[in-house]
């Protein structure tokens, strides 16, 4: 008998590879506002972005203030004056024509699918992109339903975020779900606050005893549901 039968994904860097389609999307970016296309200016645009959606997570910034700051903030240290709505509009666009896959992700979803399990989909992304992203990328099919936070009016890690899945979900059985996902301060506190068990995708080897699992790639979820 099986132990899971509701499996929750998060999907970027947990099945699609926003990182791969982050960087290109940056470098497009830099090169049209005549900034040095350097992993030192990389590193400072994400410094910066993972400061603005922390407040997020904490409920200090909402997510249209977060996606015009980070660009201004960035631009800011070169001297170069923006229309954040703008750069962020071109830096949208450049997200939404890129569906790039984690290795083994796409094997994973088609597997568990022809194995019947209910798989689902739970994002902090913005709807537009996460929705052609998956379409793009052939794995919208496999999902029974897609949570996107821009949707629902509430973000991971928050108990709404899950109060709203759990109750959107037919016939959910808490001890019977596990929700996956890369990012220990959404999916996994989120997650285990609300008592779901979970699965860490611990690509980068960190350490935390808060995961039910941990795993470094998604494709290894068969360690944990073949048992």
């Amino acid at each position: 008998m099986r132990k899971y039968k509701i499996l929750m994904f998060d999907l970027d860097d947990t099945l699609l590879d926003f990182s791969r389609t982050e960087e290109e999307s940056l470098k497009e970016i830099f090169k049209r506002y005549n900034v040095e296309d350097t992993q030192e200016n990389i590193d400072a645009y994400k410094k910066i972005n993972s400061a603005l959606w922390a407040q997020l997570e904490f409920g200090n910034k909402t997510k249209d203030e977060i996606i015009v700051e980070r660009f201004i903030e960035f631009f800011n240290i070169f001297n170069i004056d923006i229309d954040g709505a703008k750069v962020e509009e071109e830096y949208r666009n450049l997200l939404d024509d890129s569906h790039y896959m984690l290795d083994g992700a796409y094997q994973t979803l088609e597997r568990l699918y022809k194995e019947d399990y209910r798989i689902f989909a739970a994002t902090n992304g913005l709807e537009i992109t996460q929705l052609k992203r998956m379409k793009d990328a052939k794995i919208i099919d496999f999902f029974e339903d897609i949570f996107i936070s821009e949707v629902i009016g509430y973000e991971k890690p928050s108990k709404e975020f899950f109060d709203y899945v759990s109750t959107n979900i037919k016939d959910f059985v808490i001890d019977e779900t596990l929700m996956i996902g890369d990012r220990l301060s959404a999916d996994i506190i989120g997650a285990s606050n609300y008592g779901i068990n979970t699965c860490w995708i611990n690509a980068n080897d960190e350490q935390s005893d808060m995961p039910t699992y941990t795993l470094k790639t998604v494709n290894e979820i068969f360690n944990i549901l073949d048992k």
